[in-house]
């Protein structure tokens, strides 16, 4: 690395979190994994008090939907020149709320790894490695 800047890495890292997409269950586990959490799905999964499969089986469900509301107006991709899709309001609003919950779970995960983090930085000595 010939950069000078010591924000490099760290630089790299936000530009690349900026650049993911978090709209499905491995964006989530690369982004978590790059905050620091050691196993990103199952301690979303503890947070929440769901089944780690439930949660992402829901979400991949919403992503899939999605792209098919987006690129194929609402047809299946397995079917694109079928009929739309049915939806309903109950389904769409659980799979937007677990969507919202998962950020929710992940935003205080991130936050108690960097106050963790910060409480052994200042306990640290100064000089010492």
């Amino acid at each position: 690395m010939t950069d000078p800047d010591p924000l490099y890495i760290a630089n790299k890292m936000i530009s690349t979190i900026n650049f993911s997409y978090l709209s499905g269950k491995r964006g989530i586990h690369v982004t978590g994994a790059l905050l620091a959490l050691d196993n990103p799905w199952k301690e979303i999964a503890e947070q929440l008090g769901r089944e780690e499969d439930e949660i992402k089986k829901t979400l991949d469900a919403t992503v899939k939907r999605r792209n098919d509301i987006v690129h194929r107006a609402d047809r299946s991709q397995d079917d694109p020149a079928g009929a739309a899709q049915d939806i309903g309001y109950p389904w769409a609003k659980q799979a937007v709320e677990t969507i919202r919950v998962v950020c929710l779970a992940l935003d205080d995960l991130v936050t108690a790894q960097l106050n963790e983090l910060n409480e052994q930085a200042a306990v640290q000595p100064q000089g010492a490695v």
